[in-house]
């Protein structure tokens, strides 16, 4: 989902909200909404390499307003944390996705 929009995934967030097709779908049409036609900033983690073992690019993604699009995704409960790698923003993304 993330490739068709920056060109790389959304970084250290499993977009698949739970394994279903329904989950990928809500959280790409959130993403849509959220970001489409935006300009967006992309931003490495200082913590992690640019890309992961698959080559896929690692960004957090910055809406114009100044919000994470992938704090978003799990501030709305459409995204849980991928916790396999740390990341410079981990503890902030499971409060937020223990939140939603």
């Amino acid at each position: 989902m993330g490739d068709m929009f920056f060109n790389g995934l959304y970084p250290y967030v499993d977009l698949d909200a739970g394994g279903s097709l329904h989950g990928v779908i809500e959280a790409a049409d959130l993403a849509r909404e959220l970001a489409l036609g935006q300009r967006v900033r992309l931003s490495g983690d200082p913590r992690r390499k640019d890309r992961d073992d698959y080559g896929r690019l690692l960004r957090y993604v910055r809406l114009p307003d100044g919000r994470l699009l992938n704090a978003e995704l799990l501030r709305r409960g459409v995204a849980r944390v991928f916790t396999r790698y740390p990341f410079g923003r981990m503890d902030e993304f499971l409060a937020l996705e223990a939140e939603a």
